[in-house]
């Protein structure tokens, strides 16, 4: 079953990361909520992958030294933790 997972006030940056993250995992597809903030289409097994997305390009980010993607990273996969 799908849910629609909010993960509004992130910031704009956080936002381009955890769209970017969602479009490798085929089962969720990033859509506006009302509100105007982000939020993922998908069941919780896709979201979960979307997570695991966002921890792999964070860590990446880290070794290379873009601390600036890492911490989008990081806002984009903690907020999504935090969803329902």
């Amino acid at each position: 079953m799908d849910f629609e997972h909010g993960v509004g006030g992130i910031g704009r940056d956080a936002a381009a990361e955890l769209e970017r993250a969602a479009r490798d995992v085929d089962a969720v597809e990033v859509v506006e909520s009302p509100d105007g903030s982000v939020a993922l289409r998908g069941d919780s097994d896709a979201v979960q992958s979307v997570r695991r997305a966002l921890w792999a390009r964070q860590l990446s980010a880290e070794q290379f030294g873009q601390d600036g993607l890492a911490a989008a990273d990081a806002t984009a996969r903690g907020r999504l933790a935090g969803s329902p």
